[in-house]
């Protein structure tokens, strides 16, 4: 996995990939972005492609809130 802050653009973006390996539903090459654009609200959108062609990829919306 590697994940980082993209500071050259802006410290509020991040960058993630990630791969498992394995045929079943655990394997995967997923990737992420997310955008904190308040100091405690952030929104992630990530994608997942399986290795094993059986499952259709995913994607994902997320909203982080922190109190």
């Amino acid at each position: 996995s590697w994940d980082r802050t993209i500071a050259e653009i802006s410290d509020k973006l991040w960058l993630a990939v990630d791969y498992q390996g394995g045929k079943n539903s655990y394997g995967a090459l997923s990737a992420a972005f997310a955008w904190k654009f308040s100091p405690n609200v952030g929104v992630l959108f990530g994608y997942d492609i399986y290795n094993e062609s059986f499952y259709r990829p995913t994607a994902t919306i997320q909203v982080d809130i922190d109190y």
